[in-house]
């Protein structure tokens, strides 16, 4: 029982002194949340785009297409901040490299932030 947390021990050491850290797993998951998040959060405005113009009095609020777009913005929402979460786990790793999770939580950040300006100015044009 003892052993399992010494060569665990022996082998982020010898990591460490041999210079190969690994990439945080938290970090490469958040990275990859950000890249799917964010292109379907693009997707999402732009089938919201397209249903807006071939409406001939532009797309109806109370709408089935216009709440599925609407739920699915909140998805992603919710996968971004998921992925911000994994990015968080992933910075506070130890001997371990930070890159992908400082991209992911930068880049789930900037989708949280423009989904929410995007949602604010749509709501403030009505």
């Amino acid at each position: 029982m003892i052993i399992a947390p010494v060569i665990v021990n022996m082998i982020n050491e010898s990591n460490v002194e041999q210079g190969r850290l690994k990439h945080s797993g938290l970090g490469v998951a958040s990275f990859v949340i950000a890249l799917c998040a964010g292109g379907f959060e693009l997707i999402v405005v732009a089938i919201a785009g397209i249903l807006e113009v071939t409406s001939p009095t532009g797309l109806n609020e109370n709408s089935m297409a216009a709440v599925v777009v609407g739920i699915a913005m909140f998805l992603g929402l919710g996968l971004c901040c998921f992925g911000l979460g994994l990015a968080t786990g992933g910075l506070v790793a130890k001997d371990r490299l930070r890159s992908f999770a400082i991209l992911g939580f930068i880049f789930n950040c900037a989708i949280i932030i423009g989904t929410v300006g995007l949602i604010l100015l749509g709501v403030a044009a009505e």
